[in-house]
Protein backbone atom coordinates (compact mmCIF):
# COMPACT_ATOMS: atom_id res chain seq x y z
CA UNK A 1 0.00 0.00 0.00
CA UNK A 2 0.98 3.60 -0.61
CA UNK A 3 0.49 5.98 2.31
CA UNK A 4 0.10 9.77 2.05
CA UNK A 5 1.86 11.72 4.82
CA UNK A 6 0.47 15.22 5.44
CA UNK A 7 2.56 17.69 7.44
CA UNK A 8 2.92 21.47 7.30
CA UNK A 9 3.45 24.07 10.04
CA UNK A 10 2.99 27.25 7.99
CA UNK A 11 0.80 29.78 9.78
CA UNK A 12 -0.99 31.43 6.84
CA UNK A 13 -3.77 28.83 7.07
CA UNK A 14 -5.15 26.38 9.60
CA UNK A 15 -4.51 23.50 7.21
CA UNK A 16 -2.33 24.61 4.27
CA UNK A 17 -2.03 21.12 2.78
CA UNK A 18 -5.77 20.40 2.65
CA UNK A 19 -5.63 19.81 -1.09
CA UNK A 20 -2.86 17.23 -0.72
CA UNK A 21 -4.81 15.46 2.02
CA UNK A 22 -7.84 15.12 -0.24
CA UNK A 23 -5.63 14.12 -3.16
CA UNK A 24 -4.31 11.33 -0.95
CA UNK A 25 -7.79 10.45 0.32
CA UNK A 26 -8.97 10.11 -3.27
CA UNK A 27 -6.43 7.30 -3.65
CA UNK A 28 -6.70 5.78 -0.17
CA UNK A 29 -10.51 5.46 -0.12
CA UNK A 30 -10.49 2.99 -3.03
CA UNK A 31 -8.17 0.62 -1.16
CA UNK A 32 -8.96 1.29 2.53
CA UNK A 33 -5.38 2.47 2.97
CA UNK A 34 -4.30 4.57 5.97
CA UNK A 35 -3.18 8.20 5.89
CA UNK A 36 -0.56 9.63 8.26
CA UNK A 37 -0.04 13.22 9.34
CA UNK A 38 -1.06 15.95 11.72
CA UNK A 39 -4.35 15.70 13.61
CA UNK A 40 -5.78 18.69 11.74
CA UNK A 41 -5.83 16.50 8.62
CA UNK A 42 -6.27 12.87 9.61
CA UNK A 43 -8.68 13.42 12.53
CA UNK A 44 -10.91 16.14 11.05
CA UNK A 45 -14.26 15.56 9.37
CA UNK A 46 -15.38 16.99 6.04
CA UNK A 47 -17.49 19.51 7.96
CA UNK A 48 -14.37 20.60 9.86
CA UNK A 49 -12.53 21.34 6.62
CA UNK A 50 -15.51 23.25 5.25
CA UNK A 51 -15.68 25.34 8.45
CA UNK A 52 -12.02 26.22 7.93
CA UNK A 53 -13.01 27.66 4.56
CA UNK A 54 -10.76 25.31 2.59
CA UNK A 55 -11.98 25.34 -1.04
CA UNK A 56 -10.21 22.05 -1.66
CA UNK A 57 -12.86 20.41 0.54
CA UNK A 58 -16.04 21.61 -1.15
CA UNK A 59 -15.63 23.71 -4.33
CA UNK A 60 -16.39 21.18 -7.06
CA UNK A 61 -15.46 23.47 -9.96
CA UNK A 62 -12.17 24.49 -8.33
CA UNK A 63 -11.33 20.86 -7.57
CA UNK A 64 -12.15 19.69 -11.09
CA UNK A 65 -10.09 22.42 -12.77
CA UNK A 66 -7.05 22.57 -10.50
CA UNK A 67 -6.75 19.48 -8.30
CA UNK A 68 -8.21 16.56 -10.22
CA UNK A 69 -9.89 14.43 -7.60
CA UNK A 70 -13.47 13.53 -6.82
CA UNK A 71 -15.30 16.15 -4.76
CA UNK A 72 -15.07 14.83 -1.17
CA UNK A 73 -18.05 13.26 0.61
CA UNK A 74 -18.46 12.36 4.26
CA UNK A 75 -18.66 8.67 3.33
CA UNK A 76 -15.06 8.86 2.05
CA UNK A 77 -13.85 9.25 5.63
CA UNK A 78 -15.10 5.74 6.43
CA UNK A 79 -12.59 4.24 4.01
CA UNK A 80 -9.32 5.21 5.63
CA UNK A 81 -7.78 5.16 9.09
CA UNK A 82 -5.90 8.24 10.19
CA UNK A 83 -2.61 7.88 12.05
CA UNK A 84 -1.90 11.20 13.75
CA UNK A 85 1.50 12.57 14.67
CA UNK A 86 1.64 13.17 18.43
CA UNK A 87 0.61 16.82 18.75
CA UNK A 88 2.46 17.21 22.05
CA UNK A 89 5.79 16.60 20.28
CA UNK A 90 5.14 19.57 18.01
CA UNK A 91 3.73 21.77 20.78
CA UNK A 92 6.76 21.08 22.98
CA UNK A 93 9.14 21.95 20.15
CA UNK A 94 7.31 25.23 19.53
CA UNK A 95 7.75 26.11 23.22
CA UNK A 96 11.40 25.08 23.16
CA UNK A 97 12.31 27.03 20.01
CA UNK A 98 10.04 30.01 20.67
CA UNK A 99 7.88 30.04 17.53
CA UNK A 100 6.11 27.90 14.97
CA UNK A 101 8.58 29.10 12.34
CA UNK A 102 11.63 28.10 14.37
CA UNK A 103 10.07 24.74 15.19
CA UNK A 104 9.20 24.09 11.56
CA UNK A 105 12.69 25.05 10.37
CA UNK A 106 14.15 22.69 12.97
CA UNK A 107 12.01 19.86 11.57
CA UNK A 108 12.85 20.70 7.96
CA UNK A 109 16.62 20.84 8.49
CA UNK A 110 17.20 17.41 9.99
CA UNK A 111 15.41 14.44 11.53
CA UNK A 112 13.89 15.41 14.89
CA UNK A 113 14.36 12.35 17.07
CA UNK A 114 11.08 12.54 19.06
CA UNK A 115 9.19 12.85 15.78
CA UNK A 116 11.22 10.04 14.19
CA UNK A 117 10.36 7.78 17.13
CA UNK A 118 6.67 8.69 16.93
CA UNK A 119 6.49 8.02 13.19
CA UNK A 120 8.40 4.76 13.71
CA UNK A 121 5.74 3.62 16.20
CA UNK A 122 2.99 4.55 13.76
CA UNK A 123 4.65 2.51 11.01
CA UNK A 124 4.97 -0.48 13.34
CA UNK A 125 1.27 -0.14 14.21
CA UNK A 126 0.29 -0.04 10.54
CA UNK A 127 2.44 -3.08 9.76
CA UNK A 128 0.78 -4.96 12.62
CA UNK A 129 -2.77 -4.11 11.52
CA UNK A 130 -2.61 -4.35 7.73
CA UNK A 131 -1.78 -7.43 5.69
CA UNK A 132 -0.48 -5.38 2.75
CA UNK A 133 3.14 -4.21 2.90
CA UNK A 134 3.90 -0.48 2.88
CA UNK A 135 5.29 0.18 -0.59
CA UNK A 136 5.95 3.92 -0.24
CA UNK A 137 5.05 7.14 1.52
CA UNK A 138 3.92 10.20 -0.44
CA UNK A 139 4.78 13.60 1.01
CA UNK A 140 4.43 17.17 -0.21
CA UNK A 141 7.83 18.87 -0.16
CA UNK A 142 9.98 17.08 2.45
CA UNK A 143 10.07 15.76 6.01
CA UNK A 144 13.47 14.43 7.16
CA UNK A 145 11.89 12.75 10.20
CA UNK A 146 9.56 10.73 7.98
CA UNK A 147 12.47 9.80 5.71
CA UNK A 148 14.55 8.68 8.69
CA UNK A 149 11.74 6.56 10.13
CA UNK A 150 10.85 5.05 6.75
CA UNK A 151 14.51 4.17 6.12
CA UNK A 152 14.44 1.85 9.14
CA UNK A 153 11.97 -0.31 7.22
CA UNK A 154 13.48 0.28 3.75
CA UNK A 155 10.34 2.14 2.69
CA UNK A 156 10.86 4.75 -0.05
CA UNK A 157 9.49 8.28 0.33
CA UNK A 158 8.19 10.08 -2.75
CA UNK A 159 8.32 13.89 -2.66
CA UNK A 160 5.68 15.79 -4.60
CA UNK A 161 4.83 19.36 -5.56
CA UNK A 162 2.80 21.14 -8.21
CA UNK A 163 4.78 21.28 -11.45
CA UNK A 164 6.13 24.43 -13.06
CA UNK A 165 3.83 23.79 -16.03
CA UNK A 166 0.17 24.03 -15.07
CA UNK A 167 -3.17 25.54 -16.01
CA UNK A 168 -4.33 27.93 -17.37
CA UNK A 169 -1.33 28.20 -19.72
CA UNK A 170 0.14 24.69 -19.87
CA UNK A 171 -0.94 21.09 -19.63
CA UNK A 172 -0.82 20.20 -15.94
CA UNK A 173 2.29 18.59 -14.45
CA UNK A 174 3.70 17.67 -11.05
CA UNK A 175 7.11 17.08 -9.51
CA UNK A 176 7.92 13.65 -8.12
CA UNK A 177 11.34 13.10 -6.54
CA UNK A 178 12.57 10.01 -4.73
CA UNK A 179 15.06 11.97 -2.60
CA UNK A 180 14.11 15.60 -2.05
CA UNK A 181 12.82 18.45 -4.16
CA UNK A 182 14.79 20.89 -2.02
CA UNK A 183 18.30 19.87 -1.12
CA UNK A 184 18.91 16.69 -3.06
CA UNK A 185 20.85 16.18 -6.28
CA UNK A 186 18.31 14.00 -8.08
CA UNK A 187 18.13 16.17 -11.19
CA UNK A 188 21.90 16.12 -11.67
CA UNK A 189 22.24 12.37 -11.09
CA UNK A 190 19.26 11.43 -13.23
CA UNK A 191 20.21 13.83 -16.03
CA UNK A 192 23.62 12.18 -16.38
CA UNK A 193 21.86 8.83 -16.67
CA UNK A 194 19.43 10.36 -19.18
CA UNK A 195 22.30 11.69 -21.31
CA UNK A 196 23.90 8.25 -21.41
CA UNK A 197 20.69 6.42 -22.30
CA UNK A 198 19.37 8.96 -24.81
CA UNK A 199 22.55 9.64 -26.78
CA UNK A 200 21.58 9.74 -30.46
CA UNK A 201 17.89 9.25 -29.64
CA UNK A 202 15.67 10.54 -32.45
CA UNK A 203 12.90 12.02 -30.32
CA UNK A 204 14.88 14.77 -28.57
CA UNK A 205 12.97 18.02 -29.05
CA UNK A 206 13.91 21.68 -29.31
CA UNK A 207 12.82 24.04 -26.50
CA UNK A 208 10.18 25.46 -28.84
CA UNK A 209 8.80 21.99 -29.58
CA UNK A 210 8.64 21.19 -25.87
CA UNK A 211 6.67 24.38 -25.25
CA UNK A 212 4.33 23.65 -28.16
CA UNK A 213 3.69 20.19 -26.75
CA UNK A 214 2.97 21.50 -23.25
CA UNK A 215 1.09 24.73 -24.04
CA UNK A 216 -2.69 24.56 -24.09
CA UNK A 217 -4.10 25.15 -27.59
CA UNK A 218 -5.84 28.37 -26.52
CA UNK A 219 -2.47 29.69 -25.31
CA UNK A 220 -0.47 28.60 -28.37
CA UNK A 221 -0.23 32.19 -29.65
CA UNK A 222 2.21 32.75 -26.77
CA UNK A 223 4.74 30.80 -28.80
CA UNK A 224 4.80 33.61 -31.37
CA UNK A 225 6.59 35.68 -28.72
CA UNK A 226 9.48 33.20 -28.52
CA UNK A 227 12.74 35.02 -29.15
CA UNK A 228 11.35 38.43 -28.17
CA UNK A 229 14.12 40.92 -27.39
CA UNK A 230 14.28 41.69 -23.63
CA UNK A 231 13.44 45.16 -22.35
CA UNK A 232 15.40 45.06 -19.08
CA UNK A 233 18.53 43.34 -17.80
CA UNK A 234 17.03 41.33 -14.95
CA UNK A 235 13.75 40.04 -13.63
CA UNK A 236 13.07 39.08 -10.01
CA UNK A 237 10.48 36.32 -9.60
CA UNK A 238 9.34 36.67 -5.99
CA UNK A 239 7.71 33.97 -3.90
CA UNK A 240 5.68 33.80 -0.70
CA UNK A 241 7.00 36.25 1.90
CA UNK A 242 7.77 33.22 4.08
CA UNK A 243 8.91 29.97 2.42
CA UNK A 244 10.07 27.67 5.19
CA UNK A 245 11.53 25.03 2.88
CA UNK A 246 13.86 27.72 1.48
CA UNK A 247 14.59 29.36 4.84
CA UNK A 248 15.66 25.97 6.17
CA UNK A 249 18.56 26.18 3.70
CA UNK A 250 19.38 29.89 3.76
CA UNK A 251 18.31 33.24 5.19
CA UNK A 252 18.49 34.70 1.67
CA UNK A 253 15.07 36.28 1.11
CA UNK A 254 13.27 38.34 -1.53
CA UNK A 255 14.16 41.62 0.16
CA UNK A 256 17.87 40.82 -0.11
CA UNK A 257 17.43 39.63 -3.69
CA UNK A 258 15.91 42.98 -4.68
CA UNK A 259 18.58 44.88 -2.77
CA UNK A 260 21.40 43.06 -4.54
CA UNK A 261 19.81 43.32 -7.97
CA UNK A 262 19.27 47.06 -7.51
CA UNK A 263 22.91 47.51 -6.50
CA UNK A 264 24.18 45.54 -9.48
CA UNK A 265 21.82 46.65 -12.24
CA UNK A 266 19.88 49.67 -10.94
CA UNK A 267 16.12 49.87 -10.45
CA UNK A 268 15.69 51.28 -13.96
CA UNK A 269 16.96 48.01 -15.41
CA UNK A 270 14.97 45.47 -13.40
CA UNK A 271 11.45 44.07 -13.39
CA UNK A 272 9.63 42.39 -10.50
CA UNK A 273 6.98 39.69 -10.65
CA UNK A 274 5.06 39.44 -7.39
CA UNK A 275 3.77 35.98 -6.51
CA UNK A 276 0.07 36.13 -7.51
CA UNK A 277 -1.04 33.92 -4.62
CA UNK A 278 1.25 35.06 -1.77
CA UNK A 279 -0.99 34.56 1.30
CA UNK A 280 1.08 37.06 3.28
CA UNK A 281 0.55 39.91 0.79
CA UNK A 282 4.17 41.06 0.76
CA UNK A 283 4.94 44.51 -0.65
CA UNK A 284 8.24 46.27 -1.35
CA UNK A 285 7.42 50.00 -1.63
CA UNK A 286 11.01 51.00 -2.45
CA UNK A 287 10.79 48.95 -5.65
CA UNK A 288 7.16 49.67 -6.58
CA UNK A 289 8.24 51.30 -9.85
CA UNK A 290 9.79 47.98 -10.93
CA UNK A 291 6.69 45.81 -10.47
CA UNK A 292 5.47 44.27 -13.72
CA UNK A 293 2.09 45.16 -15.21
CA UNK A 294 -0.85 43.32 -13.67
CA UNK A 295 -2.10 42.15 -17.06
CA UNK A 296 1.27 40.59 -17.94
CA UNK A 297 1.47 36.81 -17.86
CA UNK A 298 4.44 34.96 -16.42
CA UNK A 299 5.62 34.40 -19.99
CA UNK A 300 5.39 38.15 -20.72
CA UNK A 301 7.47 38.78 -17.60
CA UNK A 302 10.10 36.21 -18.58
CA UNK A 303 10.46 37.52 -22.11
CA UNK A 304 10.73 41.12 -20.89
CA UNK A 305 13.93 40.22 -19.03
CA UNK A 306 17.38 39.12 -20.18
CA UNK A 307 17.86 36.89 -17.13
CA UNK A 308 15.56 35.71 -14.33
CA UNK A 309 16.55 35.71 -10.65
CA UNK A 310 14.74 34.03 -7.76
CA UNK A 311 15.26 32.41 -4.39
CA UNK A 312 13.79 29.15 -5.67
CA UNK A 313 10.81 29.91 -7.89
CA UNK A 314 9.77 27.54 -10.66
CA UNK A 315 9.70 30.62 -12.90
CA UNK A 316 13.47 30.17 -13.24
CA UNK A 317 13.22 26.78 -14.91
CA UNK A 318 10.26 27.94 -17.00
CA UNK A 319 12.47 30.81 -18.18
CA UNK A 320 15.06 28.32 -19.45
CA UNK A 321 12.46 26.88 -21.82
CA UNK A 322 11.81 30.38 -23.17
CA UNK A 323 15.49 30.96 -23.92
CA UNK A 324 16.38 32.97 -20.82
CA UNK A 325 19.18 32.25 -18.35
CA UNK A 326 18.36 31.81 -14.69
CA UNK A 327 19.82 32.42 -11.21
CA UNK A 328 18.37 30.25 -8.41
CA UNK A 329 19.65 30.90 -4.89
CA UNK A 330 18.62 27.76 -2.97
CA UNK A 331 18.29 24.11 -3.90
CA UNK A 332 14.96 23.56 -5.61
CA UNK A 333 13.73 22.12 -8.93
CA UNK A 334 15.14 25.20 -10.72
CA UNK A 335 18.59 24.89 -9.13
CA UNK A 336 20.42 22.62 -11.56
CA UNK A 337 21.12 24.39 -14.85
CA UNK A 338 21.09 27.86 -13.31
CA UNK A 339 23.60 30.15 -11.57
CA UNK A 340 23.42 30.27 -7.77
CA UNK A 341 24.33 33.87 -6.96
CA UNK A 342 23.28 37.27 -8.27
CA UNK A 343 26.83 38.07 -9.29
CA UNK A 344 28.04 34.99 -11.19
CA UNK A 345 27.50 34.36 -14.89
CA UNK A 346 24.59 32.05 -15.64
CA UNK A 347 25.30 28.95 -17.75
CA UNK A 348 23.94 28.39 -21.23
CA UNK A 349 20.76 26.35 -21.27
CA UNK A 350 21.24 22.78 -22.51
CA UNK A 351 18.29 21.65 -24.72
CA UNK A 352 19.00 18.05 -23.69
CA UNK A 353 18.43 19.03 -20.06
CA UNK A 354 15.13 20.68 -20.95
CA UNK A 355 13.99 17.42 -22.57
CA UNK A 356 14.92 15.56 -19.40
CA UNK A 357 13.19 18.11 -17.17
CA UNK A 358 9.95 18.32 -19.18
CA UNK A 359 9.59 14.65 -20.06
CA UNK A 360 11.29 12.84 -17.16
CA UNK A 361 11.62 14.92 -14.00
CA UNK A 362 8.13 16.35 -14.31
CA UNK A 363 5.27 13.87 -14.44
CA UNK A 364 1.80 14.26 -15.97
CA UNK A 365 -0.41 15.45 -13.11
CA UNK A 366 -2.80 12.53 -13.48
CA UNK A 367 -0.04 10.20 -12.23
CA UNK A 368 0.42 12.04 -8.93
CA UNK A 369 -1.60 9.59 -6.82
CA UNK A 370 -1.89 6.73 -9.28
CA UNK A 371 -0.87 3.47 -7.52
CA UNK A 372 -0.11 1.68 -10.79
CA UNK A 373 2.19 4.49 -11.94
CA UNK A 374 3.87 4.77 -8.53
CA UNK A 375 4.56 1.04 -8.49
CA UNK A 376 6.02 1.29 -11.98
CA UNK A 377 8.36 4.07 -10.89
CA UNK A 378 9.36 2.08 -7.81
CA UNK A 379 10.40 -0.75 -10.17
CA UNK A 380 13.23 1.54 -11.37
CA UNK A 381 12.44 1.95 -15.07
CA UNK A 382 15.11 3.40 -17.34
CA UNK A 383 15.12 7.10 -18.17
CA UNK A 384 14.30 6.17 -21.76
CA UNK A 385 11.22 4.25 -20.57
CA UNK A 386 10.12 7.20 -18.43
CA UNK A 387 10.64 9.59 -21.34
CA UNK A 388 8.54 7.49 -23.71
CA UNK A 389 5.75 6.88 -21.20
CA UNK A 390 5.38 10.56 -20.36
CA UNK A 391 5.75 11.62 -23.99
CA UNK A 392 2.93 9.26 -24.98
CA UNK A 393 0.65 10.88 -22.38
CA UNK A 394 1.46 14.42 -23.52
CA UNK A 395 0.88 13.43 -27.15
CA UNK A 396 -2.43 11.78 -26.27
CA UNK A 397 -3.46 14.98 -24.49
CA UNK A 398 -3.11 16.67 -27.90
CA UNK A 399 -4.89 13.79 -29.73
CA UNK A 400 -1.57 12.75 -31.28
CA UNK A 401 0.35 9.48 -31.20
CA UNK A 402 4.02 8.50 -31.33
CA UNK A 403 4.05 8.47 -35.14
CA UNK A 404 4.25 12.28 -35.11
CA UNK A 405 7.75 11.95 -33.66
CA UNK A 406 8.94 10.49 -36.98
CA UNK A 407 8.23 13.79 -38.74
CA UNK A 408 10.98 16.33 -39.46
CA UNK A 409 11.36 18.84 -36.63
CA UNK A 410 9.57 21.68 -38.48
CA UNK A 411 6.56 19.51 -39.32
CA UNK A 412 6.52 18.06 -35.82
CA UNK A 413 6.40 21.58 -34.36
CA UNK A 414 3.55 22.45 -36.74
CA UNK A 415 1.63 19.35 -35.63
CA UNK A 416 2.07 20.27 -31.96
CA UNK A 417 0.88 23.82 -32.58
CA UNK A 418 -2.21 22.80 -34.53
CA UNK A 419 -3.30 19.96 -32.24
CA UNK A 420 -6.46 20.12 -30.13
CA UNK A 421 -6.20 19.18 -26.49
CA UNK A 422 -8.15 16.71 -24.38
CA UNK A 423 -8.65 18.04 -20.84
Amino acid sequence: MIIPFIFNMSTYSEAPYTWFFFKGLDMAKHHDWPIMGQEIYVKSSLKDFIKMGERAAYDADFIKEHLWYETPHSKDFKHFKGYAVNKKIIDDLVKETGSYLDAYLHILRAPYEPLVEDITRQIEDIKANYSEPIEAFCVLSANPSLSAAAAKFNIPVLHYEMGCFREPVYMKTAFMDTRSLHGGNTTEVRFKKFQSEMKGYRNIMSPKELLALLLRPEKMDMLDKYGTRPEVRCGAALGYAVVEIFQAQSGFNDSELLYRLARKYGTNNMLIRMHPFDPYGAKYPKYSMCVDKKDHSTIDFILSCEEIFSIGSNVCVEAMFWGRKAHTMVKSPSYYGSAHTVEEKAPEVDPMYLNFFAMNYLIPFKFMMDPEYIRWRLSDPSEKEIFEKHLAVHLANKKLDMSVMDLPASKRLKAFKEAKAVY
